[in-house]
């Protein structure tokens, strides 16, 4: 299963090598429904890369509406380019101003905004810093070992300084006469057996001689304790010359690597806490692991290189030097061993799978040792990193992306608990941080991704003044004496109407034009004539004047409207007309609405934007 994954983000990978762009509004896709306790969801906007479609999908929306603005995190964690930090905003502009509102929770009303998401550099970079850290310490379990169990320490030193200085002193009793010569022999002999006893300084199987035996005179005496002498520095040789081997190789190696490896530290530090969290997961580490190597390798890195400055190099006290400090480079070679172990880890994982996939042959004789098994196996995967570096980092930089992404949660957008009222403009915008040494979220650029003019959209009802122009049908039939003539005579009103409001549906987005692998599409909009005419029916009531005997004269009757009610057409009943029946009370009527025509030719709905 793994490597399925691993092939398919691998061609996912492949395939934007070819255009790689890091702008974060294409990882962004804002959806819209109106009634936020349910109905459609429609994609409003979205990064979209087809020739003659806009990103953004929808102009208008319900003054009622709500917004989700969903991020996608799986692309994002695949662009190895990607840097920064970046929040959401929103503000609405109308007559009053221009306000901002709550995007929860990525920006909310007088609370200082905070960012979301890495800070620093992009995941692929810190993951190439972690693998080449790891490749810098692939020799530390090596020297680790050679350190483990020196042969020659500061105790096998002190007995041979201690025994030096007996062989000193019987030399010089002897070549000062002082003592009788049986009793410095009895001294001379008690010395030697305590020498051959010491395993510390003796080896089990050296070949061991009785030096003192058969002496006759103090001459013979000397020659026998230089001979003694000699055998010492010859047992003792081999163990001083692999001790200061291995421990100035040890020394060499962690002066150089804590230094290194400090490096790497300031720069997953510089990564922010979530990236190096994520990172360090990867290799299954964690904050207080880190935080103790980091603090141990700082202060031994500064003891180390005042080390370095002194006689480290002078073959006459080395030893010493090197005896003194056995402890402090014997751990300082402990943590960089344990900062590079990634043992049954995700990277390992990882590491692992690219090997398989490149045929790396990675089965190992079962029956070495634990030990020589997990050298084996480590050297290996130390191998495979250096062959297959960026695709490892790769992998690796979308798995810690994938957790350093996780708080790039959903965003919403309640337009009706934000006050949005209709002939508002919303704008929503990405705000993104390079630089987080230089800029900050207050000053940093914002991109836009929408802007969307508010409304009532839908069916809705609407009372609105009418003036209409009557026309009485069947006037000519009725008595002219009582006649006040009524030909589209003006007469004013109100409705009561079941209005459409239009509202946006969005685009139907068709293959127009294919040329080998270069589409081109036609973009129309949705409901584009219902939109245009905004139909409505509903009731009127009109005052009429059909006869001059009649002071007051009611109609009301049943119109359609177009335009959002600033158009009617209408058929009506004079109430005051209905008995006797042959008074022609029926009319029809065109009218039009003074209050919506005003809001068209004066600008009533337009928006008067200030900017903050």
């Amino acid at each position: 299963m793994l490597t399925v994954i691993f092939v398919t983000t691998f061609k996912n990978y492949v395939a934007a090598q070819s255009e790689i762009e890091i702008d974060p509004r294409q990882y962004v896709t804002v959806t819209y429904k109106k009634v936020p306790t349910g109905g459609l969801i429609d994609t409003v906007w979205n990064w979209d890369k087809r020739k003659n479609v806009t990103n953004q999908k929808f102009y208008f929306l319900d003054v009622d509406g709500a917004i989700k603005i969903v991020f996608d995190r799986a692309n994002l964690s695949s662009n190895k380019e990607f840097e920064g930090t970046f929040s959401l905003e929103a503000e609405i502009s109308g007559s009053n101003g221009t306000r901002r509102i709550e995007v929860n929770p990525y920006s909310e009303i007088g609370v200082q905004r905070q960012p979301i998401g890495i800070n620093s550099e992009p995941p692929f970079e810190i993951a190439t810093k972690l693998l080449n850290m790891i490749t810098e310490l692939a020799e530390a379990d090596t020297i680790l070992k050679d350190i483990r169990y020196p042969f020659y320490t500061k105790d096998v030193r002190r007995k041979e300084l201690l025994y030096k200085k007996g062989i000193d002193e019987l030399r010089k009793a002897v070549s000062t006469a002082e003592g009788d010569f049986n009793s410095l022999l009895d001294d001379a002999i008690s010395l030697q057996t305590s020498i051959y006893n010491d395993r510390d300084v003796i080896s089990s199987y050296a070949k061991t001689q009785d030096f003192f035996v058969g002496l006759t005179n103090k001459k013979q005496l000397t020659a026998a304790l230089n001979q003694l002498e000699n055998f010492l520095n010859d047992e003792l040789s081999f163990k001083k010359e692999s001790f200061r081997r291995d421990f100035k190789r040890a020394f060499n190696y962690a002066s150089a690597k804590t230094e290194i490896v400090i490096g790497y530290f300031n720069s997953f530090e510089n990564a922010g806490s979530e990236a190096r969290k994520a990172f360090l997961s990867l290799i299954n580490k964690d904050i207080v692991n880190y935080e103790s190597l980091k603090n141990d390798l700082s202060s031994q890195q500064s003891m180390l290189s005042l080390l370095k400055k002194s006689d480290i190099n002078n073959d006459d006290k080395i030893d010493q030097i090197l005896l003194d400090n056995t402890e402090l480079i014997s751990n300082a070679i402990r943590n960089l061993y344990e900062l590079s172990k990634f043992k049954n880890s995700k990277l390992e994982n990882i590491i692992i799978t690219v090997g398989r996939n490149n045929k790396r042959d990675l089965t190992f004789l079962g029956s070495r040792s634990q030990e020589e098994f997990n050298t084996l196996v480590r050297k290996e995967l130390i191998s495979i990193v250096e062959s297959y570096r960026d695709s490892i980092a790769y992998y690796t930089s979308i798995e810690a992306a994938k957790m350093i992404y996780k708080k790039l949660v959903y965003a919403t957008i309640d337009l009706g608990k934000s006050g949005a009222k209709d002939g508002e403009v919303l704008n929503i915008y990405v705000t993104w941080m390079l630089d987080r040494k230089r800029d900050s979220l207050s000053n940093a650029p914002r991109l836009p991704i929408g802007k969307y003019y508010l409304r009532e959209t839908g069916w809705g009802f609407n009372v609105t003044d009418m003036f209409a122009l009557v026309k009485r049908i069947g006037e000519d039939k009725v008595d002219q004496s009582k006649v006040s003539p009524s030909n589209f005579k003006g007469s004013g009103g109100a409705v009561l109407m079941w209005t459409y409001r239009s509202e946006d549906r969005g685009l139907t987005i068709k293959p127009k034009r294919i040329v080998g692998t270069d589409t081109t599409y036609s973009v129309e909009r949705k409901r584009s004539f219902i939109n245009f005419l905004q139909p409505s029916i509903g009731l009127n009531v009109s005052y009429l004047d059909f006869s001059i005997e009649k002071d007051v004269e009611i109609g009301t009757g049943i119109q359609i409207g177009l335009f959002r009610n600033k158009l009617f057409f209408g058929y009506g009943y004079n109430l005051h007309m209905i008995s006797p029946r042959n008074q022609s009370p029926t009319y029809f009527y065109l009218g039009f609405s003074f209050a919506k025509l005003d809001d068209l030719f004066k600008g009533g709905g337009s928006v008067k934007a200030t900017l903050q």
